[in-house]
């Protein structure tokens, strides 16, 4: 068995609010032309984090049949954040700078509990999802505009984390109690798909720092 993994629990700060089009970081994304197969994975992330927190008719509302369908997209956009660790392998042959930064050797916890929600939704049972809206506004070239944000919601995220084979082996109680406190309360604030985006532009920012 693996040492436990350590984290830093003050990184578990929250995200700042997105803006109007789900996009990657600017500086982000103009690092990571340094790394196509990394910016292919990111970039697949935020497609998917889009399509999950989609608004068609602008209201905050979404039926039951299509929260269902919206599982697919969150189950994408983990699979594409998780694959940017394999996707840093190859890159980092590339440009020949040795071996990159795992994401459980990161010590921003943010980064580890949207990985366990990979696995959870990937080896286990896809996460339930419900919504909420808020306000929000946007300040465009007519003034300001408010409208409803749809707050997208995954239920019971800390028992299927903890269900997980690598949350039972390779960390202790009280720091899996943290992320997944923070993951719970985050996700309140603009949705899940907002945290898996975010969390992505975080390793990538590791990723970066390594180069």
């Amino acid at each position: 068995m693996r040492n436990r993994t350590s984290i830093d629990r003050a990184s578990l700060q929250t995200f700042q609010a997105p803006g109007v089009f789900t996009r990657i970081e600017t500086s982000v994304k103009a690092g990571l032309s340094l790394m196509p197969e990394v910016l292919d994975r990111i970039n697949g992330c935020a497609s998917f984090c889009y399509t999950l927190g989609r608004d068609p008719l602008g209201e905050g509302k979404l039926s039951g049949a299509e929260l269902v369908g919206r599982r697919t997209f969150l189950r994408a956009a983990l699979a594409e954040y998780a694959s940017m660790e394999d996707a840093a392998v190859v890159d980092f042959d590339a440009l020949d700078r040795g071996e990159r930064p795992a994401m459980r050797d990161s010590l921003d916890g943010r980064i580890h509990v949207v990985r366990l929600l990979r696995h959870a939704n990937i080896h286990l049972a896809s996460t339930r999802l419900s919504h909420t809206c808020r306000g929000a506004a946007w300040d465009g070239p007519l003034g300001r505009q408010d409208f409803q944000h749809l707050v997208i919601l995954g239920d019971q995220l800390p028992e299927a984390i903890a269900a997980t084979r690598d949350a039972k082996h390779h960390y202790d109680s009280s720091d899996l109690a943290a992320m997944t406190d923070w993951l719970v309360a985050e996700q309140q604030q603009w949705g899940l798909n907002h945290v898996i985006l975010r969390s992505a532009e975080m390793y990538a920012h590791e990723l970066l720092s390594a180069v």
